[in-house]
């Protein structure tokens, strides 16, 4: 597979479409409050804001499949459409998505509903003629990076893979299963420390965010240099107010230590220090996530009665710092705030204004954004 550290650094967020209701079912609630994600102009917001903190991507991960061409959740369409609309208009916008596979236990392992599932991400995904532009691939094989979340059935991801979209086309990325099953590579998750456990203190439960399990992650990393490896850093996870939430995983976003954000980068970062140059090194990180609000983990901007932009500007510091960003203008987090007021324009029908703050935006020139606001 080749040299980690000859990779080009890469972070991307990972979104839910099934979670844009903006936190109904949340302690924290985003920004613009309850929301629709087939708005345009929502979809819009969001793949701005992440632009401006320096995010390359998302990874766009669906409710769920049901079948070859039913079930799938066309928000995924949309927000591909979108990235694909906005880099088209700005050829150095350069904004990217990964393709993660979850069934949500409905195909449950069954090999002929996966390989019907991947004949259908071929066809309307991955090698769709204008989609397949924005897929993010792998700069050392040209590969296409896809990821698989659901956990039954990997054996027979790997051979969907390779009958439908072709081992030399398609990187196939599995989660949380290193040495078990065939891929080119892995990523992990948040590390879900039981905090509320009856054996835990309160004040345990309130301190523990994962600092044991990232360094038995590294430990697993070093074991199987020939693949690519996927870090994960994380604000804190909370699914108490979820409908489905089972309640005893809980990190908090501060602990004792600090901010768990910052705690999930030095942590990846630490690794690279120590690993500089060799096969070990993760070039690649998700943010664990964007706008799961019904879990806790959002990033993307809250109401400022909660964390409001807080997780979002650590983003920005904390990309800047993972991949040695320069030459930024001294403003630079000035622009995390204007997608939301392009998206206020356009819900007051001021396009003509949205459109000129737009353009100052994707110069740069946050400082002109606001004076055109």
């Amino acid at each position: 597979m080749g040299n980690n550290s000859s990779r080009a650094k890469k972070v991307f967020a990972h979104f839910m479409p099934a979670h844009g209701d903006g936190g109904n079912h949340a302690y924290h609630k985003s920004l613009v409050g309850p929301h629709d994600l087939d708005d345009p102009d929502i979809l819009e917001y969001q793949i701005l804001c992440a632009k401006a903190s320096h995010l390359d991507g998302f990874i766009i991960n669906p409710t769920h499949f049901s079948g070859a061409m039913r079930g799938i959740n066309i928000r995924m369409l949309k927000i591909i459409d979108k990235i694909c609309e906005l880099n088209r208009v700005r050829s150095d916008f350069n904004f990217s998505y990964i393709f993660s596979y979850d069934d949500n236990g409905i195909a449950n392992g069954d090999k002929e509903i996966i390989l019907a599932n991947y004949e259908w991400v071929r066809d309307h995904i991955l090698f769709h003629p204008e989609r397949s532009a924005a897929c993010f691939r792998d700069d050392l094989t040209g590969k296409q990076v896809m990821m698989v979340w659901s956990s039954d059935g990997r054996a027979h991801h790997w051979e969907a893979a390779g009958k439908y979209l072709g081992h030399d086309k398609v990187m196939l990325l599995l989660r949380d299963t290193w040495g078990q099953e065939e891929a080119d590579g892995y990523f992990t998750w948040l590390f879900g420390v039981p905090n509320r456990s009856p054996e835990k203190s309160e004040d345990e439960r309130n301190s523990l965010w994962g600092n044991i399990e990232f360094d038995a992650f590294f430990d697993d990393v070093k074991k199987y240099p020939d693949k690519v490896f996927v870090g994960s850093v994380y604000p804190g996870f909370d699914d108490r107010y979820a409908p489905w939430g089972e309640g005893w995983r809980y990190i908090a976003r501060d602990v004792p230590e600090g901010e768990t954000f910052v705690l999930t980068w030095e942590k990846i970062m630490d690794f690279n220090a120590a690993n500089p140059g060799n096969e070990n090194e993760i070039s690649w990180v998700q943010v664990v996530t964007w706008n799961d609000w019904p879990e806790g983990s959002a990033v993307e901007p809250a109401s400022f009665d909660g964390f409001g932009l807080r997780a979002i500007e650590t983003c920005r510091e904390q990309n800047i710092r993972f991949k040695n960003i320069t030459g930024l203008p001294e403003d630079d987090a000035k622009g995390l705030l204007i997608p939301y007021k392009i998206f206020l324009l356009r819900k007051a029908e001021k396009n003509d204004v949205a459109e000129r703050v737009l353009e100052c935006f994707l110069d740069r020139r946050y400082s002109d954004a606001w004076k055109t606001m």
